[in-house]
């Protein structure tokens, strides 16, 4: 009989891998039925300098493969290593809650799609007046279309 989630992480330290399992069991317990938690499997990085390198100091998706309903109960987390202990711990528990919308069905990959997609939207805004010549001449050789 499984006791809650299972965890597997790589990367950082012993203290922060305990600290981040711990914290992950935790939030699954406040934020998932038992039936959920139980079944829960997270696949977490922790990855220095993940906010230098990628503007975020942490993400969470589903892993589509395995699915319940069309709702997901493998998810990959990556943290950034780098942070102290209380905004690794706060970075989970964020993460945790975006676990549960997912799992509730409140919060699907169209959503989040459809933000990446604003975003594409408004930059094409800024530059799209650019016709295709100006963009390529105006490209670094070597990375010209």
């Amino acid at each position: 009989m499984n006791t809650g989630p299972l965890v597997f992480i790589r990367g950082g330290t012993k203290v922060q891998r305990d600290v981040v399992t711990d914290c992950i069991g935790f939030c699954a317990d406040q934020l998932l039925h038992k039936h959920m938690r139980d079944k829960l499997v997270m696949d977490v990085r922790l990855i220095r300098d993940l906010r230098d390198k990628e503007e975020t100091k942490g993400d969470v998706v589903p892993d589509d493969s395995e699915c319940e309903d069309d709702r997901p109960i493998e998810f990959e987390m990556r943290l950034d290593a780098s942070m102290n202990m209380m905004g690794l711990i706060r970075a989970v528990c964020h993460e945790m809650v975006h676990v549960k919308q997912y799992a509730f069905g409140e919060l699907k990959d169209t959503q989040v799609e459809a933000y990446f997609r604003a975003i594409a939207d408004a930059v094409h805004s800024l530059y799209g007046s650019l016709s295709m010549a100006q963009a390529t001449t105006d490209a670094p050789k070597g990375q010209r279309p």
